[in-house]
């Protein structure tokens, strides 16, 4: 055998053993579906930006004014800000980025925002959405006590963050006068 044939087929035998890789096998985290209930939830249901057994729980609000309804919806295409505790009858200070060019005093009534599917990366501990309004990247992670929230803000706008001090994500009876 020629020495020029016998590397062909010393190669073509070779051939199979690096034509695939093994997977890996899976971490825990590679099994959570942080989607689970995102559809029919509540409040505290559905946390894409939390850790087991954590002190906060970060993530979008879509509905703020009902038990059933409120928290992540993901049929939802408006946003009304992000809260660090969803649990349950608790809930946390409810922040917003925004940014502007005119009085920004014309946003605390009306600083909401559509957002995308589309532009929204859910993974367990982590949340990252663009907000259309604004046009800004929001990204949210926790920490066992902390929840940390990166903002990307548009260039030659005004960057301010709102804090919702008066709002409420689930009817409270005492709160509504009852």
């Amino acid at each position: 055998m020629r020495p020029f044939t016998f590397r062909i087929y010393f190669l073509l035998y070779l051939l199979p053993l690096f034509s695939f890789q093994a997977k890996p096998d899976p971490q825990p985290v590679d099994l959570v579906y942080p989607m689970l209930d995102a559809a029919n939830s509540r409040w505290f249901y559905f946390s894409s930006a939390t850790r087991p057994f954590g002190m906060v729980n970060l993530s979008p609000d879509h509905e703020i004014d009902g038990a059933w309804n409120s928290g992540y919806r993901y049929d939802a295409d408006t946003i009304k800000g992000f809260s660090h505790i969803h649990a349950w009858q608790l809930s946390g200070v409810s922040v917003m980025p925004v940014s502007y060019t005119e009085a920004p005093e014309k946003l605390i009534a009306d600083y909401y925002t559509s957002y995308s599917h589309e532009k929204e990366t859910v993974k367990a501990g982590y949340h990252k959405v663009f907000l259309d309004r604004y046009e800004i990247d929001v990204e949210l992670t926790a920490s066992h006590r902390v929840g940390m929230h990166r903002y990307k803000y548009p260039k030659g706008k005004q960057a301010g963050v709102l804090f919702h001090l008066g709002g409420i994500l689930a009817p409270v009876p005492w709160w509504m006068g009852n």
